[in-house]
């Protein structure tokens, strides 16, 4: 496969520890690890990097860890959005509790409100809805370990915001 920048390349490497199979996603310089469905994007630096290249490096680590990256909000309906909306409270609970920028950062806070609430929604569409209410130019790994737990959470605030004015529905907090 490749995007605009060059092939994305997939290599496998063995776990450190466990020795299993790991995989690595690489793409204008951005590096994705896929350890079965699990993908993470491991601390890089960012400059001269975009955005829009770490999604399409994240598809494709997505793609080869068989996890569907076939919903849009808006394609999704209301019903979407809502279990979105949801998920995002649920996080914005958990980061107002635990959050701390080196053992439950942002990553982790949605994460666990994705499990919890049962993956109803995928989880990319999570992070996108978080990424959209960001101020610019920031990542969301720069905004939550540059942030404070009064920030992450009204960055929760701003996405469930934003979801609630897509799906046309006002006061959703």
């Amino acid at each position: 496969m490749t995007g605009a920048h060059g092939p994305i390349e997939v290599a496998e490497f063995p776990h450190p520890v466990k020795g299993h199979t790991l995989l690595r996603v690489t793409f204008a310089g951005w590096t994705v690890r896929v350890d079965g469905a699990k993908v993470t994007v491991p601390d890089q630096d960012i400059t001269g990097k975009t955005i829009d290249d770490l999604s399409v490096c994240l598809q494709k680590a997505y793609s080869v860890a068989g996890v569907p990256q076939t919903y849009e909000a808006t394609a999704g309906g209301p019903r979407l959005t809502e279990a979105l909306i949801a998920t995002l409270q649920h996080a914005r609970n958990i980061a107002n509790q635990r959050w701390s920028v080196r053992s439950r950062d942002v990553y982790r806070c949605t994460f666990d409100a994705w499990e919890h609430c049962g993956m109803a929604v995928p989880y990319t569409q999570l992070i996108r809805a978080l990424r959209a209410a960001l101020p610019e130019p920031t990542t969301l790994t720069d905004y939550n370990d540059h942030g404070d737990r009064a920030q992450i959470k009204d960055l929760y605030s701003r996405a469930i915001a934003l979801l609630g004015r897509s799906s046309g529905e006002r006061g959703v907090a």
